[in-house]
């Protein structure tokens, strides 16, 4: 998977090199971030990525070096020569890129209106390993943008369940004493409210306001024919309006797409999912779609794992930020992972009672049960022998990952 923002280095077409290993060898140099390696011609085309750091030694352009073993995309690269290498290039068409890509910066993003549970877990865990693979960073980000539900003892908890997990992170507060004091969304409150002055300021392809100013009653809302908002207040101006909840016009027909961590796009029907969601809170405070897509392009985040539940929020997200001049978030890669069921077949929640992961330590001194069932899930051989999220690392394939796109609720335990 080519990262957003990769852009060939250099290319090369055949002219007189006699094989692709005499390219590598002629070409290779030391990059600062992960490259990719796209060879096609005459015989197919073969796309594979090694990891970051690069592996190759520091050598100046031109001169030669010694390709190294790596078992994570070595052996790729010596199919690719056995099928290309075999063949004098200027009997086809060769043609190869050495590309430079960004290192995945990734979050999670707990919300400390409860204790964690173990789809939290699973949401955490898929996360580090794809970051960790790819050599990138993780930040923790803790959402407590609604503080009538977030409370210190669940905060504390989220950095208990993390050293539980053993589950580090590069960037974000490192306990909860720096949360509150730098870290906490409270913190960021201007950067919201900018963000929702551009958006009030924006106007849809029609020349009608983007954001509108909403009074319509919670009551009035779930009577609605379907159960959405009916769009009664659409065109009000949010001027000077007191006592109002500020709504983006998401009219018939307004689609969001966003890019997908496996390839391609997806596209999501906001009018149909998210119909005229709410981006300010009637006591002024900002709502939660425009303070998570404010957080991730001020932390820079570049790759978003979540939950198939979050499919509409990111579509709102996206809809949100195609709405913004010169913004980076049409590059974020997704990947909507199914969710974990619990005994009753439906999803775990901590509105619902779930069982939290404090239960589950309270009884384990490790989290080596969760990581064996997590390793069988994800097709390691001799789960049966994990202890650690770590030995899940070298065995960790991408493909193995689990399909999302509706394929039901997982079973881990």
């Amino acid at each position: 998977m080519l990262l957003p923002g990769a852009q060939p280095l250099f290319q090369c077409h055949g002219s007189g090199l006699t094989s692709i290993a005499e390219f590598l060898n002629l070409t290779c140099a030391a990059w600062a971030a992960p490259i990719r390696f796209s060879i096609s011609g005459g015989y197919g085309q073969t796309e594979f990525a090694p990891p970051s750091p690069s592996p190759f030694p520091t050598k100046q352009l031109g001169k030669p070096t010694k390709l190294p073993s790596n078992r994570h995309w070595n052996e790729d690269l010596c199919s690719a020569l056995l099928i290309f290498g075999q063949h004098q290039v200027d009997n086809f068409p060769l043609y190869m890129a050495l590309t430079a890509a960004p290192r995945p910066l990734a979050r999670i993003a707990p919300t400390p209106s409860g204790y964690l549970h173990l789809g939290n877990a699973l949401n955490f865990a898929l996360t580090w390993l794809m970051v960790r693979q790819a050599g990138g960073q993780l930040l923790l980000r803790i959402d407590d943008l609604d503080q009538e539900r977030a409370r210190p003892e669940y905060v504390a908890a989220i950095f208990r369940d993390l050293e539980w997990l053993g589950i580090d992170y590069d960037l974000g507060p490192s306990g909860p004493d720096e949360f509150w004091q730098s870290f906490s969304q409270t913190k960021r409150l201007d950067l919201y409210e900018a963000q929702l002055a551009t958006l009030a300021g924006a106007t849809l392809p029609d020349g009608s306001p983007l954001v509108f100013a909403c009074t319509c009653s919670r009551a009035q809302v779930r009577n609605s024919p379907d159960g959405q908002y009916a769009g009664t207040c659409r065109g009000k101006p949010v001027g000077k309006s007191t006592g109002a909840t500020w709504r983006v016009s998401t009219p018939l027909g307004s689609m969001a797409a966003f890019a997908l961590f496996a390839g391609g796009h997806q596209q999501v029907d906001v009018h149909a999912q998210v119909r005229d969601f709410i981006v300010r809170q009637r006591g002024g405070q900002p709502a939660y779609q425009v303070a998570s897509l404010t957080d991730d392009l001020h932390f820079g985040v570049n790759l978003i794992v979540r939950g198939e539940d979050l499919l509409a929020s990111t579509g709102a997200q996206s809809y949100l930020a195609a709405q913004l001049p010169n913004q980076p978030f049409a590059k974020i890669q997704f990947y909507h992972h199914p969710l974990l069921a619990g005994a009753d077949g439906q999803k775990l929640s901590k509105s619902a009672g779930a069982a939290s992961l404090q239960q589950w330590w309270a009884q384990s001194t490790s989290a080596a049960g969760f990581y064996r069932s997590l390793a069988k899930l994800l097709g390691v051989e001799n789960a049966a022998q994990v202890t650690q999220i770590q030995d899940i690392l070298p065995h960790f394939e991408l493909v193995n990952l689990p399909k999302g796109g509706g394929s039901g609720f997982l079973s881990l335990m």
